[in-house]
């Protein structure tokens, strides 16, 4: 028991002495500090992903742009989608490395297309058939 009591005396001298000290300011100051640091982290992130949702959607709104070119021809089942849809004049200006370049963003926008437009077929067509 007494020595029990020589070690509750000797951890209340201890933290006397760090209140004396000023350690638990010290430490709040600390604490502080972090969350000061992980909200400006917050905030920074929040930032970032903003930034980055905008420029999804704008990715998306050009693709949309696009699709509404591509749908109607489509829709007509023409054959040859890139000869409807390239621009000669732009082609004209561009290097050999820059048309095939071109030519292969074209055709990996197209081919989206292509699959958005067979999705939406493909859930249009059985409510054709039960609407019969």
């Amino acid at each position: 028991m007494k020595r029990q009591r020589g070690e509750l005396r000797s951890n209340a001298l201890k933290a006397k002495k760090r209140l004396g000290q000023g350690f638990w300011d010290q430490e709040s100051k600390k604490r502080d500090e972090v969350v000061r640091l992980s909200t400006d982290a917050g905030v920074a992130m929040n930032l970032f992903t903003n930034k980055l949702k905008e420029q999804v959607q704008k990715r998306d709104e050009e693709f949309e742009a696009f699709y509404l070119v591509v749908k109607p021809l489509l829709v007509r089942g023409v054959a040859n989608l890139h000869a409807e849809i390239i621009d000669h004049e732009h082609m004209a200006y561009l290097t050999q490395i820059e048309r095939e370049r071109y030519v292969i963003e074209l055709s990996r926008k197209v081919q989206r297309c292509v699959e958005r437009y067979n999705r939406e077929t493909e859930i249009e067509r059985p409510l054709q058939v039960s609407n019969l």
